[in-house]
């Protein structure tokens, strides 16, 4: 593989995808967004993950999202993209074209509806896995367990098999509860080649690096991402003053973007970049819809507060 497991330990932005019109992509837009993530230094960029619509986009436009995002990283760290399918056979056929079109690894979404509901077969969740790796055998895997959007939390025993992939390196754990997260941190480090565990819950980062997490993937790093990094770095240092210090200044606009519904962090992210001058619109494809006046309000003094404003 051109990238192994240490590539994908650190902050890894879910970026956000910028629209303009009705939902068209605004492509020149998302060339100096992907410019501004790489400048915050994340080990990896990834999109047509959720905070990116991927449920939204037409295959052709995951594909040329993929392809815009490689060309303009041209090499400079790894480009993950998601991988949303509903069945292995077109799992394993939409996994060679983002490789093709780009992808340096992919993070797999559990498959709708097969994976919703508990409990969920071992042999099952193994064998989708495994034959996606065996599609594109030199490409790197991410897990994704989320069982809040998709129902899919694997349990002990599926990710301790899981973690025997070879090219499975990494798993992003977003369950947003600290009890499955330790199921989870338990199972991947009592495998014989541990793979990396990275938490996608935004709202209480650094309390899940303390707990054992040794990076992240999550939308909200993909504001601010140079802090996201500091964050974490000092984290991993043990500076864990300095870390709080950070994270003291993220925590409003993570915990405003994160609350109930969560689905609406797609709009109230894009306004907080648009309020940051990375973004030109908050436009979501329909039937997302955008914030209220009132919450534009709010996601602006959630970044007064982290001073945070340019």
């Amino acid at each position: 593989m051109k990238y192994e497991k240490d590539a994908f330990r650190g902050v890894i932005p879910a970026g956000f995808l910028p629209m303009v019109g009705d939902g068209d992509i605004d492509w020149d837009t998302l060339g100096s967004y992907v410019e501004y993530l790489v400048e915050g230094q994340p080990c990896a960029v990834a999109f047509n993950m959720e905070a990116g619509e991927v449920a939204a986009l037409e295959v052709d436009e995951q594909l040329q999202v993929t392809a815009a995002v490689a060309d303009r990283v041209a090499g400079r760290l790894p480009v993950v993209s998601g991988l949303v399918a509903g069945s292995t056979r077109r799992a394993k056929e939409l996994a060679r074209e983002q490789v093709a079109a780009g992808a340096d690894a992919l993070v797999v979404f559990p498959p709708l509806p097969t994976f919703l509901g508990q409990p969920l077969s071992v042999e099952m969740v193994y064998a989708y896995h495994s034959e996606i790796a065996d599609a594109v055998p030199e490409t790197p895997l991410i897990a994704f367990q989320l069982p809040r959007s998709y129902g899919a939390y694997y349990g002990s025993e599926a990710l301790a098999k899981l973690s025997g992939i070879p090219s499975l390196v990494a798993m992003k754990e977003a369950s947003f509860d600290p009890a499955s997260f330790g199921e989870a941190l338990a199972a991947t480090r009592s495998a014989p080649d541990p793979i990396v565990l990275l938490t996608g819950s935004d709202t209480a980062i650094l309390e899940y690096l303390v707990l054992g997490a040794e990076g992240t993937l999550i939308g909200f790093a993909a504001i601010a991402t140079d802090l996201n990094v500091a964050m974490w770095r000092a984290a991993r240092a043990g500076d864990y003053s300095k870390a709080r210090e950070i994270w003291d200044r993220l925590r409003p606009l993570a915990t405003y973007c994160w609350s109930p519904p969560i689905r609406d962090m797609r709009p109230r992210m894009k306004e907080a970049l648009v309020l940051s001058g990375i973004f030109p619109s908050a436009t979501v494809r329909a039937p997302q819809l955008s914030v209220t006046p009132e919450e534009v309000d709010a996601i602006r003094q959630a970044l007064r507060e982290g001073d945070l404003l340019p």
